[in-house]
């Protein structure tokens, strides 16, 4: 395998998808555990599980889709079916102080059509929340996520699979109350990535650390701000990309009226990383509003913007952007659908011009070409339908471009998709 070419490749996809996926990070999305609690709560009762109802739960989620570009290649486009199964069991007990939640979901996926490797990925996740409260003003959140995933290794097009991993995210965190308007919370998170390719796993192998604290102050019951420092290590397996940073935020949420809301975040990071050496200041924004057209229909707008080392090896600093809109609507109780449109452009610049043999000979000269940018807008759309409490069906479809200054990154992709949950 060679080591430069995959550099190439798979470092910079890497760091692109996971603005695809998500806006740059705020310090409320990395703080505390009990956000990753809600949303994962949220899915589970969606999927017919309750733990305020009973103890255990099982079901399976089928999807069949039509990808029509499976390896986000610029040229030559390969389509494919991609066929689903996921069962899943659910454990949850309470008591006034505490609460227990076990999850474990099986996902295989098949590929009618994926030339160069295995058409088959599989993947296990086991889940474990601990929540408990002391006192009425002291409360505790244990969590832990375990996922080893097996894949094969594809170099075709910029949807690389890498090959078959583990995946371990665990976290604690708690909060005191102090008074009846005060509140400090504390938390640490850790992430561990492991490839089992050595060289992959030279790029690609990282554990992550973050401690994080804050000081929050509910002002008035529709107004709430605070501020949080955190400090994060991030030790790369090989090579030589660490990076440890320290970021202050400050943020405000605040409900205008019983229809309008609005967040905002804003912070400041600085840190040293490996790659490029020497200290750096970033700046970082995340707004977001919501507003109620009526009972029915919300309506959602986001931007966030965030500078920050970039682990494309031949650049210095990246800026993301993001900025998105949505809107969800609820027909009846049983018949709801969702809108959402995503703008993403990231500027590389201050390009590294001295040649680096652990990227390869010559890698530099061959890739450096002054700043670039890239801009991703992806968009999608779905309805969904709860027949009874133990099945929802869900149609869909996405579309995704990319328009790159690298050159192969470029690349358009539409998927369209139907899915259903059978859950007891």
């Amino acid at each position: 395998m060679n080591m430069s070419n995959n550099l190439r490749r798979i470092v910079p996809i890497a760091v692109m998808f996971s603005c695809i996926a998500l806006p740059a990070p705020t310090m409320a999305q990395w703080m505390l555990p009990q956000s990753q609690t809600y949303e994962r709560r949220q899915q589970w009762q969606r999927e017919g599980v309750s733990d305020q109802q009973r103890h255990f739960a099982y079901g399976v989620t089928l999807r069949e889709s039509y990808d029509s570009n499976v390896t986000t290649a610029e040229e030559d486009e390969i389509a494919s079916f991609v066929t689903s199964a996921g069962p899943d069991l659910h454990f949850a007990w309470s008591s006034p102080t505490t609460d227990v939640a076990v999850h474990y979901t099986y996902w295989a996926t098949y590929y009618s059509h994926r030339p160069g490797g295995s058409d088959i990925d599989q993947a296990h996740e086991f889940t474990f929340d601990l929540s408990h409260e002391f006192t009425p003003r002291f409360r505790v959140n244990l969590y832990d996520q375990f996922r080893p995933g097996f894949e094969p290794e594809l170099e075709n097009g910029n949807r690389q699979r890498l090959g078959n991993y583990i995946d371990n995210k665990v976290g604690v965190s708690t909060a005191y109350a102090v008074g009846g308007r005060w509140e400090v919370p504390v938390s640490f998170n850790h992430h561990f990535l492991k490839y089992e390719d050595s060289e992959l796993s030279e790029i690609s192998s990282y554990q992550r650390y973050q401690f994080t604290g804050g000081l929050h102050y509910n002002f008035r019951p529709q107004t709430r701000f605070g501020m949080d420092f955190s400090h994060a290590q991030i030790i790369y397996e090989g090579m030589d990309r660490d990076a440890q940073y320290e970021t202050m935020s400050f943020y405000v949420n605040h409900a205008f009226t019983p229809r309008l809301s609005a967040n905002a975040h804003l912070g400041m990071e600085a840190g040293f990383y490996d790659a490029v050496g020497g200290t750096y200041i970033n700046p970082n924004i995340n707004v977001s509003v919501n507003y109620s057209v009526g009972p029915r229909t919300v309506l959602t707008g986001s931007f966030a913007g965030r500078t920050q080392p970039t682990e494309r090896p031949e650049y210095e600093s990246q800026y993301t952007y993001s900025l998105m809109v949505a809107a969800a609507h609820q027909f009846t109780s049983r018949l709801t659908t969702g809108l959402n449109v995503m703008w993403i452009p990231a500027r590389y610049e201050n390009a590294l011009a001295t040649p680096d043999s652990s990227f390869g000979a010559g890698f530099a000269h061959e890739q450096v070409r002054g700043d670039r940018r890239d801009d991703t807008v992806a968009m999608g759309a779905n309805i969904s339908y709860q027949f009874n409490m133990h099945w929802r069906a869900e149609v869909g479809a996405t579309y995704t471009t990319v328009t790159s200054e690298f050159g192969g990154y470029s690349y358009d992709r539409a998927v369209g998709y139907i899915q259903t949950r059978v859950g007891f």
